[in-house]
């Protein structure tokens, strides 16, 4: 396993030269002449793939309430930035503020979020977490290290630092916008 995890990790430095096959994911595989970066659509649906696993997987130990994605982020965006206005969180999920409020008003109906006055501005409403929004996350933290702990352990040490740097570098360009500097 070991060694097709580091064949996956090393496209850009690994290609036919070493072992007569092309790199998973390169131009060669499909056709192509070079090796070159994964493919975008290949690597999209792994991503799509692990996210939808990873997300089963952490929330299966948390019970009700049952949160999508969507709320999952929302909480944790709110935890990070308690008091946020709603406009600032439709940015940070990058969703319409209509379709963002929608969302609170579920989420505060389940006590995961609050919304509350401005003391200073009282026409502006703050978001933060409710009760149960604060139990939820201390909960899926547990879950997502025990969980996280047992997938990790599969991987050798510099597998693992190879992988939290591909998934920092790439969190990063995300919330950049897509820009990054290297």
């Amino acid at each position: 396993m070991a060694n097709r995890l580091e064949r996956r990790m090393n496209v850009g430095n690994r290609g036919s030269e070493d072992s007569g096959h092309a790199a998973p994911g390169s131009s060669a595989e499909h056709g192509g002449g070079s090796t070159g970066p994964p493919d975008a659509a290949k690597l999209g649906r792994e991503l799509i793939r692990i996210a939808g696993f990873l997300h089963v997987l952490f929330s299966s130990g948390l019970g009700k309430p049952e949160l999508t994605l969507r709320q999952s982020e929302a909480l944790d965006i709110v935890a990070s930035t308690p008091g946020i206005r709603l406009g600032d969180l439709a940015d940070h999920l990058k969703l319409a503020p209509s379709t963002v409020s929608a969302l609170v008003n579920r989420m505060v109906r389940d006590d995961l979020l609050q919304r509350n006055a401005n003391p200073e501005n009282r026409r502006e409403i703050q978001i933060t977490l409710g009760k149960t929004g604060v139990r939820y996350l201390k909960n899926r933290s547990r879950v997502v290290e025990e969980n996280l702990a047992g997938l990790l352990a599969i991987l050798s040490a510099k597998d693992r630092e190879r992988l939290t740097f591909a998934i920092e570098t790439l969190a990063d360009i995300i919330g950049s916008g897509g820009r990054h500097e290297a």
